[in-house]
């Protein structure tokens, strides 16, 4: 057997014979339909075409003078992943069609007692035949032209000698190396496609105490399923194991924002850890998933913009390879019992999904992601079971008529309308508008930390790349800060030759960089950092630069040079961290926010590829604390001397089940005296140790913490009792505490939001990536702008209002 090899429409080879009288082929594949072989001549409308049709196998021949014959297999289900075996003969005026064994035996007669005759030019196609091929010829004789996804290992014509596969004519998407895993075709390609609600059963997989699992997806839905493994149901062939699984995983959309629940206990919700998203991913782009496991500890990374932390109270592997795997969704009419617990949405996803597996059972397309303008919009209408698979078998280019899933039985399904949105059980959280501000309009906010910035990468199969010598930029910016990087496009392997575009003392200077050196000009009719927005428009053409902001007069800069940059790819509001480390920057990045970025015309997504950006908002007196970030104030005492007792109280919403909401603790004495309030599973906890009084305390409020809602918290401290408050709940603690360590908490400096780094991994807390408002410290209004010290904190700005 020659060296396996993945088809994908077309491949042609050079012709050796002028009448074949057999032709073998050895093939996997996914698709129902789709072209094997073909070889015909447009002049007499002979052929001999082989093909997969719903599922089957297909020969269909034109010996001329009206001798058409079509033999079909008895089985359709040979588009399953498995190598299968074709042979067919044609002698004594009959056809024989042979599919694996003599149990798919077919034999036809061909009529007239007529003869195949094919010119010698005519050429093998496999798989397909190129997009310029002439069909007309053929177009009465019902040959699946389009569609294959899958293998073909071998095509052997009578006694001859294999195709040559490795090297055709012409190809097209054909890539070598097709891998298989017990006897079944992986996805080399790996993309599945729902332009549908479908669904893609495979097998299980495990994240055991140091593995990884990653992914893509790309859709415009608001919620849907991602990806859901539960050991409740396994796989057909495990179904008799004596152990117990009760471990799960999900992944899933839900207003946008990717959320992640898994866990050893979906009943436990300690033992069910969950992850929120601040960002929203169902944009119509592909964003990328990896999750690592190390230990006790996970981490979820999407694409470039967020890490997303939690950890397992044991070192339990998460799933298995027994379990069964549901991608985008589930089959039929059915969901499983209780799965409203390990997940907070049914909707099916329709977009696509990107990872490698070994399909069981699927309703989706393999090997093929719709491009933005073709994936299905939203609609708030529901649809019957009966009238969307009517609709299915109707307009969706796979319908599959498959074997029944192999799932546990009717008795762990109950019936489920299509389309019906599940209530999110574990948070019993109410469903909020978000009334965020699309980036596109409200702009993009640079600074929330010195890594932040956007990488633009221009794409030359969508448009030619932008020229250096001739190209048009506009955007609008408005900042309060005087100096700071716009727009920066280098050779970036050495910023030997640049274009920059920074604020400097508060007006916009322009620098370029060619061979010599560099010439630089500021754009002298205002300064700019007056926190209004201000519009940019820089055009070069050959070496005339002309620079307008607003309505201002224009500035014509001559005989500038035209540097040999990265035509592909430019940055907005920063670079990133390697660039600053390796080279001396003029400016670090910019602080404030940009909008409407284009370049010759096309609008650039300055999200899509960033890092530590956020929509921008401006939230009088309500303060942004992005991850990792924190804000820290005097002592209690600071703010009132005479105080005896203790009170605090803050407003907040989070965007994630977990965070630091508010501490009293000093960076030197942290490991004997503290007070933390934070967010545990969507819970608020109330903690509070003064090891030289023999204090510890620990209580947990009994009142869900929902995404992106606010909550008001407050606590009065005194020597016989602790009352806190949390919006209406009120909880009283007796204690028993004397008034010296009283004033030791009033002596700990207060944190908003998190703590800082080495702190923080000590006490293994993170922080609320969420909005604060409304500080009061010993009874006394304190503004943000009042902390001490803040790290990744957006004053005024927060984009979740």
């Amino acid at each position: 057997m020659t060296e396996v090899i993945q088809i994908l429409p077309q491949i042609l080879m050079s012709v050796t014979e002028r009448r074949d009288t057999s032709i073998s082929i050895d093939f996997s594949a996914y698709s129902p339909n789709g072209l094997l072989y073909f070889r015909g001549s447009q002049e007499t409308r002979e052929f001999i075409a082989i093909q997969l049709h719903n599922g089957g196998v297909e020969m269909r021949a034109n010996f001329g003078q009206d001798s058409k014959v079509v033999a079909s297999s008895v089985k359709t289900s040979y588009a399953d992943g498995r190598v299968h075996k074709i042979r067919t003969v044609w002698s004594n005026n009959t056809v024989h069609l042979q599919v694996d064994s003599e149990d798919d035996h077919v034999s036809v007669a061909v009529p007239n007692d007529s003869t195949l005759d094919i010119n010698y030019d005519v050429t093998h196609f496999v798989g397909g035949v190129p997009p310029d091929f002439d069909k007309a010829p053929f177009s009465d004789s019902e040959i699946q032209w389009n569609g294959f996804f899958g293998c073909v290992q071998s095509v052997k014509l009578n006694q001859n000698p294999e195709l040559d596969l490795d090297n055709p004519m012409r190809s097209q998407r054909k890539e070598p190396g097709c891998e298989s895993r017990n006897n079944r075709l992986m996805l080399t390609d790996r993309v599945i496609g729902f332009p549908k609600a479908g669904y893609l059963i495979s097998s299980g997989i495990e994240l055991s105490s140091d593995s990884s699992v990653s992914f893509n997806f790309r859709t415009r839905n608001s919620n849907a399923v991602l990806m859901y493994q539960s050991g409740r149901f396994r796989r057909r062939e495990h179904r008799q194991d004596a152990e117990i699984d009760e471990t799960f995983f999900a992944f899933y959309l839900f207003k946008g924002r990717l959320i992640v629940h898994m866990g050893t206990d979906s009943q436990n919700r300690t033992k069910r850890p969950s992850l929120v998203s601040t960002n929203l991913y169902n944009d119509g782009q592909f964003h990328s998933v990896f999750i690592a496991r190390v230990g006790q500890k996970i981490e979820v990374g999407v694409d470039d913009r967020e890490v997303l932390r939690t950890e397992f109270s044991d070192l339990t592997t998460i799933g298995s390879s027994g379990a069964q795997l549901f991608l985008g969704g589930f089959p039929g009419l059915f969901r499983p019992k209780n799965l409203n617990q390990d997940i907070g949405t049914s909707e099916p996803l329709i977009g696509c999904l990107k990872m490698p597996v070994i399909p069981e059972s699927h309703q989706v397309i393999l090997g093929y992601c719709a491009y933005d303008d073709e994936l299905a919009p939203e609609s708030d209408e529901s649809t019957t079971g009966d009238e969307q698979k009517a609709s299915e078998r109707k307009n969706s280019k796979l319908s599959l008529q498959l074997a029944a899933p192999t799932l546990s039985g009717p008795d762990h399904y109950e019936s489920l309308a299509v389309g019906h949105l599940l209530a999110m059980a574990q948070d019993a959280c109410p469903i909020i508008q978000d009334t965020t501000e699309s980036p596109s309009v409200s702009g993009v906010r640079y600074g929330v930390s010195t890594s932040s910035h956007s990488r633009i990468n221009f794409r030359s199969d969508i448009q030619p790349y932008p020229d250096p010598q001739n190209f048009k930029l506009t955007f609008s910016f408005r900042t309060v800060k005087k100096d700071g990087m716009l727009w920066v496009w280098a050779n970036y392997k050495y910023y030997t030759r640049y274009f920059y575009l920074n604020m400097k003392s508060g007006f916009l200077s322009l620098g370029v960089k060619g061979h010599k050196q560099p010439k630089v000009q500021r754009y002298n009719a205002k300064r700019l950092d007056d926190n209004e927005w201000h519009h940019v428009d820089l055009r070069k053409q050959g070496r005339e630069l002309r620079l307008q902001v607003d309505d201002l007069p224009p500035q014509l800069m001559k005989d500038m040079p035209n540097p040999k940059v990265m035509k592909k790819r430019m940055y907005v509001g920063g670079v990133i961290s390697r660039h600053k480390k390796n080279f001396t920057l003029p400016f670090d990045g910019f602080e404030g926010c940009i909008r409407n970025f284009e370049v010759d015309g096309q609008v650039c997504d300055l999200v899509e590829t960033s890092r530590d950006v956020i929509p921008c908002a401006v939230t009088q007196g309500t303060t942004y604390v992005h991850s990792g970030g924190f804000a820290s104030f005097d002592a209690l005492h600071n703010f009132d001397p005479k105080l005896t007792g203790t009170n605090f109280s803050i407003r907040f919403r989070s965007s994630q089940p977990n965070g630091l909401i508010l501490s009293l603790l000093s960076n030197e004495n942290h490991m004997t005296a503290r007070l933390i309030i934070h967010i545990e599973n969507r819970s608020l906890v109330f903690n509070a140790f003064l090891a030289d009084y023999g204090v510890e305390i620990s209580q947990r409020i009994d009142l869900t913490i929902c995404d992106n809602q606010w909550h008001e918290f407050s606590v009065r401290m005194g020597t016989t009792h602790f009352i806190l408050r949390l919006d209406d709940i009120l909880l009283e603690i007796p204690v028993h505490i004397s008034r010296e360590a009283i004033e030791v908490i009033r002596s700990l400096p207060v944190h908003v939001g998190g703590l800082s780094a080495n702190v923080a991994a000590i006490h293994k807390l993170n922080s609320t990536v969420g909005c604060f408002k409304d500080l009061h410290l010993s009874g006394v209004f304190v503004p943000f702008e009042k902390a001490r010290r803040t790290n990744k904190v957006i004053p005024d700005g927060c984009p979740y209002i």
